[in-house]
């Protein structure tokens, strides 16, 4: 391992960063706990999808609204780690949440 990496590590590590990044990132970030429930949403997530009651935020689950293909989904289920990338429209996801948004984010 080179400096340079072990420099990166750190600043990944660091719980002060990683907040900076949650709050301050451009993109909505979501935290999901291993059932699928939303935890946690920062203020992007929460304006792009114009979903700001507690109500409305804590009836997503991305087990429930989102295809995770099988063997991904199974490896999750066994706490293992996965990476998958996958997309859904706001319409598609407001008609498996039941969760009324617009186009853009707002209601």
């Amino acid at each position: 391992m080179k400096l340079g990496d072990i420099d990166r590590f750190n600043i990944i590590n660091n719980p002060e960063v990683l907040r900076h990044l949650y709050n301050k990132s451009p993109l909505g970030i979501a935290i999901f706990n291993m059932k699928g429930n939303l935890i946690q949403a920062n203020r992007n997530f929460r304006d792009i999808w114009n979903l700001y009651s507690p109500s409305e935020l804590f009836k997503i689950n991305i087990l429930q609204h989102i295809e995770i293909p099988s063997l991904k989904l199974k490896k999750l289920k066994n706490k293992e780690e996965i990476n998958f990338n996958t997309g859904i429209s706001l319409r598609e996801f407001e008609k498996k949440s039941q969760i009324k948004i617009n186009k853009y984010g707002k209601k």
